[in-house]
């Protein structure tokens, strides 16, 4: 097997991955190797491989530990291709530009949503220095990251062609025109903005669920966050698809959770980007698996809950990204706003809370980022980290996101049969949020009803739940709602039939959304190409075991 590089998909602190041509040994074009197959590369290849074009990565390994990683990474690749119906006679058409499988049944919801292995190679550079390749099938898509910078502007650019500020925009919209502009064009815009907001984000979760769930019977991939998902609008006649890339940090899910040993998560470094770790994340990283171990609840979310979480929080920053702009105080006389009935209030507190907790976790990311970029001291930083608080103030913060969806939820679900344009978030409002409760995890506290004692949902169960429905799943009982609950964890129950098949369908994108979403993902794309030419005396201590988080929360503490 033999490819010709072309050009650069992207890098990052332990390789670079490139796109490359597939050409037959002796250096013809891929139409043949397309047919016949090529060889090997110096470690496995596919046979018959109908692959014309692949991403590239070369990881380069300077410690047996880091080799024994990029290996796993491979052996992981290959056996997710393996249980996929690809290797032998890998991909064809469509397929091969995709990284999909021509199978249907359960693994036409796995399409195209993480790559494929074509063949590896691993070469000895020097004493202690390896060269390790991957030949993966390329998921189609721009990074989601990039996605969401564009949205952000797209927001920021309306309101500035308006003329209005994001106060006023709110204001319009209640008040009728009292402010300049249209305000009846404002009130139709913001809730459709909304409805979009929801529905994507919604798709987010109910595509990637299905791989993750199947990743996970082999490993955790502890890298979730919006740079290694993909989006691909393709044009508006086909749907969005969202990709998952980057198997750099997945572990044994075996080995992890098992007894102490080299490839437990007492010992694996922690990794990923922290904007998406959850409490336990930091106190792992601050203080290490014996001061964890002392808390249960947080030692449990970090064995089992790194990817759960971090999806539920690209999700949140899909759907705030995509909102309508709201502030604080968006009235001109500064008092606060009521009666915009475009973004319902607990909707509107989610939004502000999500921009609290982010700006504060970007906070933390750019001091780890700056030390990790110089090369700085690493231990002196986890000494200021734990000193500081950082794991109580991530908490803190999560446990207020987690009340703010809680708000939300019963705010859409306080009008029965809500449409698009009512006001209420559409039809995907209710399952979209509901699922960000069972999501994300604020100090081992999380689901709906924040039973401490039930296990992580499956992604089986976190699937239905987005796409409408509750259902049993293999890691206990479906979520279910306390009375208090309004009956809002989804828009309906599933029926015998659909509970027997392969569960209910996902929510489709309206015309106009995929026509919206399709001219965003064209923008980043372009973006893209263009970028690439406390107080306590024990500060360790977490202040949430379980409802002390919580707690604090709504205390306003």
């Amino acid at each position: 097997f033999m490819c010709r590089v072309t050009t650069p998909l992207g890098a990052g602190s332990f390789g670079a991955v490139w796109s490359a041509e597939v050409i037959r040994p002796d250096g013809a074009d891929a139409d043949a190797a397309a047919v016949g197959g090529g060889g090997t590369a110096g470690g496995s290849a596919s046979s018959g491989c109908g692959v014309r074009e692949v991403a590239v990565k070369e990881i380069m390994c300077r410690s047996q530990q880091e080799l024994n990683a990029a290996r796993f990474e491979a052996e992981l690749l290959s056996r997710l291709t393996r249980k996929t119906g690809g290797g032998a006679g890998l991909l064809n058409g469509r397929a091969a530009e995709t990284g999909t499988t021509a199978r249907g049944g359960a693994n036409e919801a796995l399409e195209g949503r993480f790559p494929q292995l074509v063949a590896s190679e691993t070469e000895v550079i020097g004493p202690d220095i390896w060269r390790v390749r991957l030949a993966m099938t390329k998921v189609r898509g721009v990074p989601l990251d990039h996605f969401v910078e564009q949205q952000q502007q797209q927001r920021q650019l309306e309101l500035e062609q308006s003329g209005l500020d994001a106060d006023q925009a709110e204001f319009a919209a209640i008040n009728g025109g009292r402010c300049p502009g249209d305000a009846k064009v404002h009130r139709q815009r913001r809730s459709e903005q909304l409805a979009e907001a929801f529905c994507v984000a919604c798709q987010v979760v109910v595509q990637l669920a299905p791989a993750l769930g199947h990743i996970e019977s082999l490993a955790y991939h502890r890298d979730v966050n919006s740079h290694n998902i993909l989006i691909d609008a393709g044009d508006a006649s086909e749907p969005i698809r969202f990709g998952l890339v980057d198997f750099g940090l997945a572990v044994d899910i075996g080995k992890w959770r098992g007894p102490m040993g080299p490839s437990s998560w007492h010992l694996v470094d922690i990794g990923g980007d922290c904007r998406y770790w959850p409490m336990a994340a930091w106190l792992q990283f601050e203080c290490g698996w014996q001061e964890l171990s002392k808390y249960p609840l947080l030692a449990a979310e970090y064995r089992t809950r790194l990817d759960l979480h971090a999806l539920g929080l690209v999700a949140l920053q899909v759907f705030t990204a995509m909102a309508p702009a709201v502030t604080s105080s968006a009235s001109s006389s500064g008092g606060e706003i009521s009666g915009d009935d475009t973004v319902p209030p607990g909707v509107r507190s989610l939004l502000l809370a999500w921009r609290d907790y982010w700006e504060e976790a970007c906070c933390l990311w750019q001091r780890l980022l700056a030390v990790f970029r110089a090369a700085g001291d690493q231990d002196a930083l986890k000494v200021a980290c734990a000193s500081e608080g950082a794991h109580n103030a991530v908490g803190v913060g999560l446990a207020r996101l987690r009340s703010a969806v809680r708000e939300a939820l019963l705010d859409c679900s306080s009008v029965e049969g809500a449409e698009p344009t009512n006001g209420r978030g559409g039809p995907h409002a209710r399952p979209l949020l509901s699922a960000l409760l069972e999501l994300v995890s604020a100090g081992g506290v999380s689901g709906i009803q924040e039973d401490p004692s039930r296990p992580p949902p499956s992604w089986e169960a976190i699937r239905a739940i987005v796409a409408g429905g509750l259902r049993p799943s293999s890691s206990g009982p479906a979520p279910s709602l306390a009375a208090g609950d309004v009956a809002a964890a989804a828009t309906g129950a599933v029926d015998d039939t659909e509970a027997g098949g392969g569960g209910p369908s996902p929510p489709a994108l309206a015309a106009e959304t995929a026509e919206a979403v399709t001219a965003a993902v064209a923008a980043a794309t372009a973006a893209a190409a263009a970028a690439t030419a406390d107080g306590s005396t024990d500060p360790v201590a977490p202040v949430a075991s379980a409802a002390a988080v919580a707690t604090a929360a709504v205390d306003g503490e």
